[in-house]
């Protein structure tokens, strides 16, 4: 989770103080579950959290590392308290009908950076080189235009339960 500076030089609104950004994926649900009617919650993907937190439509919500790591004077890390895996996690996957090895081209979704970040360095560590190209998250469009497809959060949850012989990766592990 990361919060606004209230030193940096974003100008500042009155709404955002009790509103918190939210990822619209089931693994947030547990941090939202006890939450009071004070609280206006604003459900977005995770890339978009970080431009609603920057411009203060929210006090608090859980970006990016990627983003965060660019944003870091403008943004105050909450210590031990984010969205976080040490191994199979089940929703940052890689689909595909051929070995990650043999994918010319690697559709990413435009709804995450974190994820693409990781996609490319596994790439990378592994000398591979695929043409990869950003677009909406949609498991069939992208495996339509690519030979693989990065999918998260509960889109990847549901086509790992379609397409099970498809997945190649899970990015946790």
């Amino acid at each position: 989770m990361v919060v606004t500076n209230s030193n940096s030089k974003v100008s500042k609104f009155s709404s955002w103080k009790n509103t918190i950004g939210r990822v619209a994926f089931m693994n947030c649900d547990p941090l939202f579950l006890q939450l009071s009617d004070q609280w206006n919650i604003l459900s977005a993907p995770p890339s978009w959290l970080t431009g609603h937190l920057l411009r203060r439509d929210c006090i608090i919500a859980p970006i990016p590392a990627a983003d965060y790591a660019k944003n870091s004077d403008d943004l105050i890390l909450v210590p031990d308290l984010g969205i976080c895996s040490k191994g199979e996690v089940g929703s940052v996957l890689l689909f595909g009908s051929v070995p990650i090895n043999k994918m010319n081209s690697i559709s990413l979704p435009s709804d995450s950076s974190s994820s693409v970040a990781l996609m490319k360095f596994i790439l990378k560590q592994n000398g591979l080189n695929p043409k990869l190209t950003v677009m909406g998250p949609d498991i069939d469009s992208m495996l339509s235009v690519s030979d693989g497809a990065l999918i998260i959060g509960d889109r990847a949850l549901d086509a790992s339960k379609k397409y099970p012989q498809k997945v190649v990766l899970d990015l946790g592990l």
